[in-house]
């Protein structure tokens, strides 16, 4: 069994203090972030038994993230006046004539009788002004149409009733682009990216979407290659790749959290999932960096992830890191209950980190 020791350094503590910034929303701050050596303690002293391997490099996928989010939120507001936040594609929210013409709209896209699924579509929206979703699908029934026109102007109705529809602002920024609006069909796939972390399809088109805008798009993310398994009722199984032997702080920083009980309950609400997903990431990307940059705040490693979080906690942008990298591919939910500024904020972020404008020759 191979086991790893993690040593702190000054450069890391400043880190854990840029990391209770407040830039955005904090959850579950109940106590002052704990240092890699409370995780070792815990481990060293538990009942459990920890077996810590190398695999050989690339010999385990990367971190998953969380499955797409495919619904649809809105900010909505209630007869008195308080604003929520809502799923407006719910069936239970809908009334029976509504749903007919959603089914009979969407038999018709599908038979690709797009004259009828406008007709529905559009009665849809009449009942219901801010669908933004049904007004996002009459923008598709003009894709392969001469009529560009009425494909922009559904789409932008859409982003217009509801900002917060990620599909919205994709499918507006591709059209944007197709009539030499690139710099605003950039702003909108960003806003789409910011609001749905997880979207492979998306994401998989971001690459030529932004070189034809004259971008250079950095697809780097934090997946480390780690993998946590339960053995039996007494041993756990921490593997890490060898090629990423800086993230196995995290891997243990993790497994303390899962597999010790008292680490999670003496500083957060567990039935609050938000919070014990703030508190955890912060203390493990706390553990790994400590190990990973020096008292100057410069990375030891050649990762992207480990590149950009020196040069994120350098400008005092480590919480934007922390939830666009982290937070948002485990919950990528979590971006509706942000404020509109700190989304922005993210959008700053994106653009900053993972953009580079080219060149005209």
């Amino acid at each position: 069994m191979k086991t790893a020791k993690v040593k702190s350094c000054w450069g890391g503590f400043v880190l854990a203090s840029l990391l209770l910034g407040s830039a955005l929303p904090c959850m579950g701050q109940k106590k002052e972030l704990r240092p890699p050596a409370y995780f070792m303690k815990v481990m060293g002293e538990s009942k459990k038994t920890y077996q810590v391997t190398v695999s050989k490099a690339d010999s385990l996928p990367p971190m998953p993230m969380a499955d797409a989010l495919f619904r649809c939120y809105a900010v909505v507001k209630g007869s008195d006046g308080t604003e929520m936040l809502v799923d407006i594609m719910d069936d239970s929210t809908r009334d029976d004539t509504s749903m007919a013409f959603l089914r009979n709209g969407e038999r018709a896209f599908t038979e690709g009788n797009m004259i009828e699924a406008r007709k529905n579509y559009k009665s849809y929206v009449e009942r219901l002004p801010n669908a933004s979703r049904v007004m996002t699908f009459l923008g598709q029934s003009f894709s392969k149409t001469p009529y560009q026109d009425s494909l922009l102007y559904w789409y932008r109705r859409a982003v217009q009733a509801n900002p917060l529809d990620y599909m919205a602002q994709w499918f507006y920024a591709s059209a944007l682009l197709q009539v030499d609006s690139a710099e605003v069909a950039v702003d909108h796939m960003i806003k789409a990216m910011v609001l749905n972390r997880t979207n492979p399809r998306m994401y998989a088109e971001l690459k030529k979407f932004f070189e034809d805008a004259g971008y250079r798009y950095d697809a780097w993310s934090f997946q480390p290659r780690m993998a946590l398994k339960q053995i039996d009722a007494n041993t756990i199984a921490l593997t890490v790749d060898s090629a990423e032997a800086g993230f196995l702080p995290y891997c243990m920083c993790q497994a303390a959290w899962k597999y010790e009980p008292d680490v999670a309950t003496s500083v957060v609400d567990t039935s609050d999932h938000y919070a014990v997903l703030d508190r955890r990431e912060r203390e493990c990307l706390a553990t790994c960096f400590v190990v990973n940059l020096d008292e100057e705040l410069l990375p030891k490693s050649t990762h992207p992830a480990i590149i950009n979080a020196a040069r994120a906690a350098k400008e005092r942008e480590f919480e934007s890191y922390l939830y666009y990298e982290v937070m948002l591919a485990h919950s990528p939910v979590v971006a509706y209950y942000l404020t509109e500024i700190s989304r922005a904020g993210l959008e700053s972020y994106v653009r900053k980190y993972h953009l580079k404008k080219i060149a005209k020759r």
